[in-house]
């Protein structure tokens, strides 16, 4: 075969499967939600934000630890009909990080009511009302990762928060492969 036959083949197949060769995960949105947005809530951009106080490592500290909690579910979500064939995957995702605020309930290391709800509503405004459209899908999604795994608190449990609690191990977390094995 040559160069025309190859090209024309792997235009064929792509063609054929409508350019669809890399699906969104929920995994990858859960990043792109987490680092944008989770730190300005935890930071207190309203008066009666009650972790306002919290270092700027305390800030990495929670942000890594719902990081985790919510790719875990993400990543555990693919194996389950239930939601990877009746949810979206941004569905999936935003559902991961919302049960995984629920195992931040000790203060400091929590997320009151307050800052859930700004949370809320930041990702309704960078999503153009979206979420506010599917609430239902959200607890829908919601409910299903709370079935499949009930114990996500105990295999994350509360972070300690301290001066030094985002370690470089845990930064590399949020880097590309490659950067995150040159770091380290």
């Amino acid at each position: 075969f040559g160069v025309p036959e190859i090209k024309a083949c792997e235009l064929s197949i792509l063609t054929s499967l409508n350019w669809h060769i890399n699906p969104v995960v929920p995994s990858g949105i859960v990043v792109d939600y987490l680092v944008s947005y989770l730190p300005q809530v935890l930071q207190g951009s309203s008066a009666d934000n009650r972790n306002s106080s919290l270092a700027e490592s305390d800030v990495e500290c929670i942000k890594f630890h719902v990081y985790d909690c919510a790719k875990y579910l993400a990543e555990l979500s693919v194996s389950v009909p239930a939601l990877c064939l009746v949810y979206r995957p941004s569905i999936v995702s935003y559902a991961s990080i919302l049960v995984a605020f629920d195992t931040l309930r000790s203060p400091p290391a929590s997320i009151s009511s307050r800052q859930r709800l700004e949370f809320e509503e930041v990702a309704g405004q960078v999503s153009a009302g979206y979420y506010d459209r599917r609430k239902e899908d959200i607890e829908g999604a919601s409910k299903i990762l709370r079935t499949i795994c009930p114990t996500l608190i105990e295999l994350f449990p509360t972070p300690t928060l301290s001066s030094r609690c985002a370690s470089n191990s845990n930064e590399a977390l949020l880097l590309s492969p490659t950067t995150a094995a040159t770091s380290l």
